[in-house]
C-alpha cells in the first residue's frame, strides 16, 4: 500500500512520468557535422539523419565568414556562467596515471623513475614516491617558503606566476590536511627541502625521464600554492545558412594555478566542455571551413568518419 496526501501524490506522478519517458526512450544514431574555423576549437551541428547533415556540409561554403553570437546563460545563442577551480595537483600515486596521460609511460616506469629520484646516489631530490595519499601535514607549511625560492631558481620553475604569499590551503579541499593522512604511512610526493638548495648543482646528473618527472612533480606542488583557475563557461553559436553550430568551453578570467601547466591539459578535462576558448565577443566573424561529417551512437562514442 501508498500513502497518498499533498506530497506524495505530485512526488509519485513525477517518478511515475520518468519512469515512463525512461521505459519508452528509444536511442538513434545520430551525425554530427564538424567544421573549424578561425579563434575556435571545432563547432558541431547536430542532425538526426545523415542525409540531412551531407546536405548542411554541402551547402556550407569553403570557407565562410560568420558572426558569433556570444551572450548570458541558457540564452539559444551563448551561454556564460562564472566558475573557479581549486589546484588539486599534490602528487600522490596517481602520478602513474599523470605521467601514462602525459608521457605515455606504463606505472612500473613512472615508480621506477621515481624512486631513483628519491634514493639515487647524489640525488634524493623528492620525497618517499610510493604515497597513497594527496595531502601533506600542516607542519609541512613553514617548509614552503624554502622549497619555492629553491624551485624558482631555476629558470623554467622561475617563469611560474607564484604569489608573493603563497595561497595555502587547509582542509579536505586543499593539500595540508593532517586528518587526511590518518592511518597513512607517508604524505604526498613533494620536492625534498633537504636538498632544494643543491639543485642547481644535482639537475645534471639526472637523466632526460627524470627530469621530465620531477618537473611535473615541482609543478603540482608549485600549482598548490597558487590562486583558483577562474573561468567562464561559455557557449558560442554559429548559424551558417540555417545551420547551427555549437562550441562550448572556457575563457580564462584568471588562470591561477593552470599556470604551472601552461601546455598541457589533465585527460579528464578534454571534453568539448572543459577546453579552454580565447576571449569573444558577440557579433565577432569567424571563417568556417573543412565541413566533415562523423557519426555518433547514442552514447557519444564516435562510429565513422567521413569527409563529405
Amino acid at each position: 500500500m501508498i500513502g497518498v496526501g499533498r506530497v506524495k501524490t505530485p512526488t509519485l506522478a513525477i517518478v511515475c512520468k520518468r519512469e515512463l519517458e525512461i521505459r519508452n526512450f528509444v536511442p538513434i544514431a545520430y551525425f554530427e557535422v564538424i567544421a573549424t574555423r578561425e579563434k575556435l576549437p571545432a563547432a558541431n551541428s547536430r542532425c538526426a539523419m545523415r542525409r540531412r547533415s551531407e546536405s548542411s556540409s554541402v551547402r556550407l561554403p569553403r570557407p565562410s565568414s560568420t558572426p558569433l553570437k556570444v551572450s548570458r546563460a541558457r540564452l539559444p545563442y551563448v551561454s556564460r556562467t562564472s566558475d573557479k577551480d581549486h589546484p588539486s595537483c599534490t602528487i600522490c600515486l596517481r602520478c602513474r596515471k599523470l605521467c601514462g596521460s602525459r608521457f605515455g609511460w606504463p606505472a612500473s616506469k613512472t615508480l621506477e623513475v621515481a624512486q631513483e629520484l628519491y634514493d639515487g646516489q647524489g640525488k634524493k631530490i623528492i620525497t618517499y614516491p610510493r604515497a597513497e595519499v594527496r595531502y601533506l601535514p600542516q607542519s609541512l607549511i613553514s617548509d614552503v617558503p624554502k622549497i619555492v625560492a629553491g624551485l624558482q631558481v631555476g629558470q623554467s620553475f622561475n617563469a611560474i606566476p607564484v604569489p608573493d604569499r603563497p595561497v595555502i590551503r587547509r582542509g579536505a579541499s586543499g593539500s595540508f590536511y593532517d586528518k587526511g593522512l590518518e592511518g597513512a604511512s607517508h604524505h604526498a610526493v613533494i620536492p625534498n627541502v633537504n636538498t632544494i638548495d643543491k639543485l642547481r648543482e644535482i639537475w645534471p646528473r639526472l637523466s632526460c625521464d627524470e627530469k621530465k618527472l620531477f618537473d611535473v612533480i615541482a609543478r603540482a606542488y608549485l600549482a598548490a600554492l597558487m590562486r583558483d583557475f577562474r573561468y567562464r563557461q561559455t557557449t558560442a553559436t554559429l548559424d551558417v545558412r540555417g545551420f547551427e553550430f555549437r562550441a562550448a568551453g572556457r575563457q580564462p578570467i584568471d588562470l591561477g594555478w593552470r599556470a604551472a601547466f601552461p601546455e598541457w591539459q589533465p585527460a579528464d578535462e578534454k571534453s568539448d566542455e572543459a577546453q579552454l576558448l580565447p576571449p569573444l565577443r558577440n557579433g565577432e566573424t569567424a571563417r568556417v571551413q573543412d565541413p566533415k561529417i562523423e557519426g555518433r551512437r547514442p552514447d557519444h562514442r564516435r562510429v565513422t568518419t567521413k569527409a563529405p
